[in-house]
C-alpha cells in the first residue's frame, strides 16, 4: 500500500488520545526516561514526533526552566496538541518536517521517543546531519525504540500495527548516530514493557554535556488527563466504547450495532451534548462494556462463560433470549438511569427493538436509517408492520439519500416526518494529495451491493487500453475469495492488489495517492442497497474524480461530467470507458477532482451533517410521547460552554 506519511499520521489522533486517556506503559516509560536524562536548569528542548504533545507537556512540567518545541509531521496532531496543552507555559507546537523545514535556533536536548524506527534506513544519514546542526555543542539526544526482536514479532504476528516505515534499530545503528552527531552512546538499556526485552532506551551525549537531572517522573494521573480531554475537546474516554461527546447540551443515548463505523463514530464523538451508548447486535452493552442485564443474570453469564472457556458472547445470547417485555423494562430502566433526553436508534430494526422502551420511559425516539434497513427484503418482511407503528407515532426518521426518503415514505412514513441528512466528511482529514499516474482505488466492503467483481471486470478492460493502470482494492468481505480467483484468470497479477481491511489513517493516505476512485454499487439480489456511501464522499473530499453507478445517493453526490462519471448498474463496458477517459486525460481528472472537493466542502462537510442531526434530535426533545410531555424537556443553554464545539474539527475520528 502506498502511504503518504502526513496523511497516515493525521489519522493517528484517536489512537494517541486513547493512549493518553487510558495509559500506555511504553509511552510512559519513554517520557520517564526523557524527564530523568535531561539536564536541569534553563534549556531548549526539541521533541521530534511529539504527536498530541503528551511528552512535550510532561517535560515542561517536570523542568520548570525548560522551553519545549514539539514538532510533528502531522498538522492534525499538532492541532490536537495545541488544544490539549496550548495553554501550558514554555511549550509550543509546530507542524514541521524536521529534515526539510527550517527550525530556528539550537537545542540543548532532542527527544526521539518512538520515532527513530520510523526513519527510513536510507535516510538516516541525512537525519543525522540535520540533528548534528540542531544540537547544541554540549547537547544530548534521548531515544526510545523497539528492539529488532520486537519488530520481527510485529511483522510476523501483528502486521496491522506497523506504521508505513518501521525499521529495525540495532546497537550499530545507535553507535552510528552517536558518531555522526559528534557524541557518544552513554546509555543503552533493554526494558521489558509488554514482552521480555522488547524496548531499548538510549542516550547520546556530546562531550561536556551537563549531567542528567535524575528527576523522577510523576506523570499527570488519568483523572487529570480525563479532565483535560473533556475541557479541551469536549470528549470523555470509556473503556468499552472509546471517546464519547461530553459537552453542554442534551443527554443523548445512541443505540448501535456498529459502534466503530466511521459515520457512527462521528455521531458518538461530535454531537453537542452528553452521549451515552448502548451497543451490540441487540444493544445491551453500555459504554463501560457492561451489559444492562440485572446483576444475578450477569453473574450467571460470567459463570457460563468460564465453563465454556471464556466465551464472551454468553451474556449477549442470554439477553437475546429474554422475553421481549423484560428487555423493554431493562432498556427503559437504563434510559431513566442515564436521564436520556432522546434516543438515537442507528438502524430501523434497532428503532423497532427500542420503540416500546422509549414509550415506557417517555423518552423521544429518532430512527436513523442507513441502507439495508430500508430495502432488504427479509428485513422489510420482518419489520414492515413495526416500522408503520413507529411512523404512526410520529417519531422523527432520518434518511441519508433522497431515494431512501422516498422509500421510507412509501413504507408509511408521514409527510414531513422523514428528514434528509446525508453523512459528512472531516475536511481536515481528507485532503487532496499527489496522484500517482494510473492509480485507481476502490474502498468498500466486499459484499454484493458493492459488486467488487464488476469493478474488477471493468478495470480489466480499462487496463488493456492503459498499460500503466493499476487497481488497489481496500476492504474485506465474503467476496474477497472471488476477487482473488478472478485476478489471475483475467491476467491481472501485479496490476491489482487486494489489501483487505485497513485503518482509517491508511485509507486517507491511499486516497491522497490515487488518480481515480471507482465503485460499482448495485441493487443486491436480496434487495440491499446503498444509502450514500461514505467512501464516495471521502474520495471527493480527497480531490478524486469518482467513477461509479447511478445508484441511490451516489447520483446526488457525484455530478456526472463535472465531478466524476456515472454509468448504469451492470454497465461494465461503460465503466471501463469512463476509467480510460480519466486515466488518459490527467488534466480532466484534475478538474473533476477539484470540482468534487468544492462540492463536498459546500454540501457534505462533517459540520453540516452533525448540525443537521443535532437539530433533528433537539426538535424531538419535548415532543409528545405516549400522550404526554417527555420525561425531561431539555432546552438548549446558549451560554458559552467551556467545552470545545464539535464544529471546530478537533475531534478524533476512527473508522
Amino acid at each position: 500500500m502506498t502511504t503518504d506519511p502526513t496523511a497516515f499520521y493525521d489519522g493517528f489522533a484517536a489512537k494517541l488520545l486513547a493512549d493518553y486517556a487510558s495509559g500506555n506503559p511504553r509511552a510512559e516509560a519513554a517520557i520517564g526516561l526523557a524527564v530523568a536524562e535531561l539536564p536541569g536548569g534553563p534549556m531548549n528542548v526539541l521533541d521530534i514526533g511529539c504527536g498530541i504533545g503528551w511528552s512535550s507537556a510532561e517535560v515542561a512540567r517536570h523542568h520548570p526552566q525548560a522551553r519545549v518545541l514539539g514538532a510533528d509531521l502531522s498538522p492534525r496532531l499538532v492541532d490536537v496538541a495545541r488544544s490539549l496543552f496550548g495553554g501550558e507555559p514554555r511549550v509550543r507546537f509546530e507542524s514541521r518536517n524536521v529534515v526539510e523545514d527550517e527550525i530556528g535556533g539550537r537545542f540543548d536536548a532532542v527527544l526521539l521517543l518512538d520515532v527513530y524506527e520510523h526513519v527510513p534506513a536510507s535516510s538516516r544519514g541525512q537525519v543525522h546531519e540535520r540533528l548534528a546542526n540542531l544540537l547544541d555543542e554540549r547537547g544530548v539526544i534521548v531515544l526510545a525504540v523497539p528492539t529488532p526482536a520486537q519488530q520481527q514479532l510485529a511483522r510476523e504476528r501483528f502486521p496491522e500495527r506497523l506504521q508505513p516505515v518501521d525499521e529495525d534499530v540495532t546497537v550499530d545503528d545507535l553507535e552510528r548516530l552517536a558518531a555522526d552527531v559528534g557524541g557518544a552512546l552513554t546509555i543503552r538499556r533493554t526494558l521489558s514493557i509488554w514482552l521480555p526485552d522488547d524496548y531499548v532506551h538510549a542516550v547520546v551525549r556530546r562531550a561536556g554535556s551537563p549531567p542528567p537531572s535524575g528527576t523522577s517522573a510523576r506523570l499527570e494521573d488519568r483523572r487529570a488527563r480525563a479532565r483535560r480531554i473533556q475541557r479541551s475537546l469536549g470528549l470523555r474516554w470509556s473503556a468499552g466504547s472509546g471517546f464519547l461527546a461530553d459537552r453542554e447540551g442534551p443527554r443523548i443515548c445512541v443505540a448501535t450495532s456498529w459502534p466503530n463505523s466511521s459515520f457512527i463514530r462521528a455521531h458518538l464523538e461530535r454531537l453537542a451534548g452528553r452521549v451515552h451508548v448502548l451497543h451490540g447486535d441487540l444493544p445491551h452493552r453500555t459504554e463501560s462494556g457492561r451489559s444492562i442485564l440485572p446483576l444475578p443474570l450477569r453473574a450467571t453469564a460470567r459463570l457460563a462463560a468460564r465453563l465454556l472457556g471464556g466465551n464472551r458472547d454468553v451474556d449477549a445470547r442470554l439477553f437475546s433470549e429474554l422475553p421481549r417485555r423484560l428487555r423493554v423494562r431493562l432498556y427503559a430502566r437504563h434510559l431513566r438511569r442515564t436521564q436520556a433526553d432522546v434516543l438515537l436508534a442507528e438502524s430501523g430494526p434497532l428503532a423497532v427493538e427500542l420503540h416500546d422502551a422509549c414509550r415506557r420511559a417517555r423518552v423521544p425516539l429518532v430512527a436513523h436509517f442507513h441502507g439495508y434497513d430500508a430495502y432488504q427484503h427479509d428485513v422489510l418482511e420482518t419489520h414492515r408492520d413495526a416500522y408503520r407503528a413507529i411512523f404512526s407515532d410520529g417519531h422523527p426518521v432520518v434518511a441519508v439519500s433522497r431515494p431512501m426518503k422516498d422509500q421510507l415514505e412509501a413504507l408509511g412514513a408521514l409527510p414531513g416526518q422523514v428528514h434528509l441528512n446525508v453523512y459528512g466528511v472531516d475536511l481536515t482529514q481528507f485532503r487532496p494529495g499527489e496522484p500517482a499516474p494510473g492509480r485507481v482505488v476502490s474502498v468498500a466492503r466486499l459484499v454484493d451491493k458493492k459488486a467488487p467483481e464488476l469493478t474488477l471486470l471493468a478495470f480489466a478492460r480499462a487496463a488493456a487500453a492503459v498499460p500503466e493502470a493499476h487497481l488497489v482494492v481496500v476492504g474485506e468481505g465474503p467476496l474477497r475469495a472471488t476477487l482473488e480467483r478472478l485476478i489471475p484468470a483475467l491476467g491481472l497479477q501485479g496490476r491489482v492488489h487486494v489489501e483487505g481491511a485497513r485503518s482509517h489513517a491508511e485509507i486517507t493516505s491511499e486516497l491522497r495517492s490515487a488518480a481515480v476512485f471507482v465503485q460499482h454499487s448495485v441493487v443486491a439480489s436480496d434487495g440491499n442497497r446503498e444509502g450514500t456511501p461514505v467512501a464516495v464522499l471521502e474520495a471527493g473530499a480527497s480531490g478524486l474524480p469518482v467513477v461509479s453507478t447511478r445508484h441511490e445517493g451516489i447520483a446526488e453526490v457525484v455530478v456526472d461530467g463535472e465531478t466524476g462519471l456515472l454509468v448504469d448498474e451492470g454497465d461494465i463496458d461503460g465503466m471501463a470507458a469512463a476509467l480510460v477517459a480519466l486515466l488518459i486525460d490527467p488534466e480532466r481528472a484534475r478538474r473533476f477532482g477539484e470540482a468534487a472537493r468544492r462540492r463536498i466542502e459546500e454540501r457534505y462537510s462533517m459540520e453540516r451533517s452533525i448540525d443537521g442531526l443535532q437539530q433533528i434530535l433537539e426538535q424531538a426533545i419535548g415532543r409528545d410521547v405516549t400522550g404526554g410531555a417527555s420525561r425531561r424537556a431539555w432546552r438548549p443553554d446558549r451560554r458559552a460552554s467551556p467545552s470545545r464545539s464539535p464544529r471546530e474539527g478537533r475531534v478524533p475520528a476512527s473508522r
